[in-house]
This record gives C-alpha cells, structure tokens and sequence, in this order.
C-alpha cells in the first residue's frame, strides 16, 4: 500500500484541519461541543431529535470525548470533523447502520476530493470514515489508538487494518 514519511502524514492530517475549519461553517448548522458521553453514544434518531434552532442555525451537540487518540493534532480539530460527519449524515437522513456510514464516507469523499485535497489526506479521511465503520461493524467499538488504526489503513488497507485491535 502506501509508504509515506511522518512528515507528510502530519502535513496531510494539517491538510485536512485547514479543510474542515472551512468545511465547519455551514450556512444552517452549527455545534456545541461536549464532553457528555450520551452524545456520543445516541441513535441517529436520538441525534435527529437533539437538533435544536439557534440563532437561524440547526444547531446539535458533538461529542467531544475520546479525542486524546484521534489523528488530529487538537480536540477541536476532532470536533469539526466529527461536526461534519454528523451534517452529512443528517443532511442525506442517513442512519448509523454500517451501509449508511459506507454512504456518508463516500459523500463526504467525493467532496473532499472535489475541494482537491491531496491523495493521502483522502486516505486519511477514508481511514477515518469508511476504516472506522469496518472497524465498528467487526469489534461493535471505534479502536483505542484511533491514530495508529488510521496509519494502519493508510498502509495495508482498511480491510485489513479492522481485522486488528487497535
């Protein structure tokens, strides 16, 4: 698969901080972050039902916890994307289950690519996405080291990367 320099690992995760900065102010959503480990844990149902309208924004929270593993260099980094997943899924109504988080992960994808950031950034963020719900699917968790899961996607493949605790 792909071999990479931390180097340019670091730059593409700083690639896609910068993106999802951009990508976070969303015309009719916005967030709050929390710490509370319900939202992390509610049903798309229970999300859909949390929305609440602020200041003309559909506004939810977003799970803020289990970010001191994340690839991203801040928490807030983590939130953002974790924030845009979310609108994704919401937007195109789609659930939790492992088909729908497939979906979500090419949309979010297919934007990305269409924003032009770099092959290993996309990497990343399928790791992130589509990694993370193979991941899911075998072991009904998200990994402990969410960062050296994502480094194993990037180099052997998420299929074989979710085969493994991480």
């Amino acid at each position: 698969m792909n071999k990479y320099l931390n180097k340019d690992f670091n730059n593409a995760v700083s690639e896609l901080a910068d993106y999802y900065v951009v990508k976070s102010v969303i015309e009719h959503f916005s967030y709050w972050a929390t710490d509370d480990v319900n939202a992390a844990d509610q049903s798309f149902e229970e999300l859909c039902k949390s929305l609440r309208l602020v200041d003309d924004k559909i506004s939810f929270p977003v799970y803020s916890g289990h970010s001191d593993t994340a690839v991203y260099a801040t928490v807030d980094d983590n939130v953002r994307f974790r924030f845009i997943h979310d609108v994704v899924h919401i937007e195109n109504n789609l659930g939790f289950s492992y088909e729908d988080e497939m979906k979500v992960a090419l949309i979010m994808l297919a934007e990305a690519k269409e924003a032009g950031l770099s092959g290993l950034a996309l990497s990343i963020l399928s790791a992130e996405t589509a990694g993370m719900a193979k991941y899911n699917k075998k072991f009904k968790d998200f990994p402990e080291n969410q960062e050296a899961f994502i480094h194993s996607c990037v180099q052997h493949g998420s299929t074989i990367a979710a085969r493994v605790k991480h």
